[in-house]
């Protein structure tokens, strides 16, 4: 199943005549199985890439750290 999750998708569901998206709905909540996309991932990430995210995490937690206000939630 694993191997061509879409293709085996689309093949219950014509088999059963059941659209795509009940199929999608009884194989991950019945299952418990998600189904990944990995073409979205991006696999070689530059240096300035990995560091940007990095650098607005460290930010924000200074700023948690520092300002009483900002994590206030009243």
């Amino acid at each position: 199943m694993r191997s061509d999750q879409r293709l085996i998708a689309r093949m219950i569901g014509s088999e059963l005549n059941l659209n795509d998206q009940t199929v999608h709905d009884i194989l991950t909540e019945e299952t418990g199985m998600r189904i990944i996309c990995a073409m979205l991932v991006p696999k070689n990430l530059t240096k300035e890439q990995k560091e940007k995210p990095m650098n607005m995490c460290l930010e924000l937690l200074e700023r948690i750290e520092n300002d009483e206000t900002f994590s206030n939630m009243s």
